[in-house]
């Protein structure tokens, strides 16, 4: 019998994408999302599709079109980062945003191995014009 060959998605962290400077969210055990409206849960949900599509039409953006999704999501140096647990160990996927100088298109790498959130580059909120702009999760966190 053979050996069913399951992926798990376990981790996603969000960098300056939507309406977030930052999010860590560990996915191995049920995630549960509440808030107003408008303060990013949707947001959250439609992320997850990147782990799982290449091409961008094949997704759901909540009858928003495709340039408007890209601008959301791929600004100047955003980041969407899943990390997989396989049978053969973990596995991570990079999405990065290119801003409006390539078209908000984002650029994608995987690489065997956890994600190892040190490793990525963190930006300055200082020098960021459209900071203000970005819920930082782990803000309202240290306040809850």
């Amino acid at each position: 019998m053979m050996k069913s060959k399951k992926i798990q998605i376990s981790r996603m962290l969000i960098l300056k994408s939507g309406k977030f400077a930052y999010c860590n969210f560990d996915l191995r055990e049920p995630v549960h999302l509440s808030g107003s409206n408008r303060t990013g849960k949707t947001s959250i949900i439609n992320a997850i599709q990147f782990a799982f599509i290449y091409d961008m039409h094949d997704g759901d953006w909540d009858d928003h079109d495709l340039q408007a999704t890209r601008k959301h999501y791929f600004g100047q140096n955003s980041l969407l980062a899943f990390e997989f647990k396989t049978a053969s160990g973990p596995k991570t996927l990079l999405i990065r945003g290119s801003g409006p100088v390539d078209g908000y298109k984002p650029t994608r790498e995987f690489w065997h191995g956890s994600l190892n959130e040190d490793r990525l580059v963190i930006f300055d909120e200082e020098d960021d014009p459209a900071a203000d702009r970005y819920v930082d999760m782990r803000r309202l966190l240290a306040h809850a």
